[in-house]
């Protein structure tokens, strides 16, 4: 099961975050998870 969470982000933040999805070919909602799946990798391989 997903949660809902809202997130305030700068105006150009957000236009880069857009345009990284499209690159990716995800919805901007996939690329944060993404992003956010990856950092939490990165810190359990340096825990």
């Amino acid at each position: 099961m997903r949660e809902s969470i809202f997130l305030r982000v700068p105006p150009e933040l957000k236009r880069w975050l857009e345009q990284e999805a499209k690159r990716r070919g995800l919805t901007l909602t996939g690329l944060i998870v993404a992003l956010l799946s990856e950092y939490r990798e990165q810190k359990d391989k340096t825990v």
